[in-house]
């Protein structure tokens, strides 16, 4: 299964260092004012992102939450992008998490 990380835009400083393979973290944020399901992705203790809204507690939740029980919330991401959508816009990298 292949989910696109939400909120890499707002992290490009640490997406763009990452390589192509990296590994994350999932980290369940309960103290998140705007979901309590949150789910943030880190690496190497920097925040990168966000699984999509509902994901922890919807369709896919028991697999999320089995990832983060059983393999101590590590999971593969693969980095995207490095394209302008515009000529003075600086290339944007986006995440796919791999579970």
């Amino acid at each position: 299964m292949i989910i696109i990380v939400k909120g890499t835009s707002f992290y490009q400083n640490v997406v763009k260092t990452l390589p192509f393979y990296s590994l994350g973290l999932l980290e369940p944020q309960p103290d998140n004012v705007y979901d309590p399901f949150a789910c943030a992705i880190k690496v190497n203790n920097e925040l990168v992102g966000y699984l999509p809204r509902g994901w922890t507690n919807q369709k896919w939740g028991r697999e999320i939450i089995n990832v983060i029980k059983h393999k101590e919330g590590l999971v593969q991401l693969v980095k995207v992008g490095g394209f302008k959508l515009y000529n003075d816009q600086k290339p944007l990298y986006g995440l796919r998490l791999i579970l």
